[in-house]
């Protein structure tokens, strides 16, 4: 009965589950479609290279816009920067979220204000009903009810 000594090796952590929990973040991914477009951007710069540099604003605005993009959520509330600014919303002021068709989710606040959540999208609802400790419910999660599974149970005999 000889027990294994400790390993020495740590298993690889997803890259799907970000190391802070709370903060939502446009995926690292973008980051190659920057380096893609910016090798894009070689052409211009070469043919024209008087004018042909300021094409590289673009993707420079585009990384400002992957680095700046992350929603947070805490005890407090939400809180959620964009590219331009940074809002905090308590969750005293939250009433509920949309999920438009296309694009991020929505907050929607007491006065029927929509403001757009960074990063946060419909398959990321599991998590964001974890961090916030429940007052953003989960609708995938169906707690069972032990009376009414064995009600049900009884009835079906």
């Amino acid at each position: 009965m000889s027990e294994k000594p400790p390993s020495r090796f740590r298993p690889p952590e997803v890259e799907a589950e970000p190391k802070d929990r709370r903060l939502f973040r446009v995926t690292p991914l973008a980051y190659i479609a920057l380096g893609i477009f910016a090798i894009a951007l070689i052409a211009p710069i070469y043919y024209a290279p008087r004018w042909g540099w300021v094409f590289l604003i673009l993707p420079i605005g585009y990384a400002w816009w992957v680095a700046r993009s992350w929603t947070k959520v805490d005890d407090d509330g939400v809180q959620i920067s964009t590219w331009r600014s940074r809002t905090h919303v308590p969750w005293e002021r939250i009433k509920g979220l949309n999920f438009p068709k296309r694009g991020s989710a929505q907050l929607v606040t007491t006065s029927d204000e929509f403001i757009r959540m960074s990063a946060v999208g419909f398959n990321d609802l599991p998590r964001l009903a974890e961090v916030s400790r429940g007052r953003i419910p989960d609708p995938f999660y169906a707690p069972v009810d032990r009376e009414d599974s064995a009600d049900s149970e009884d009835t079906e005999n």
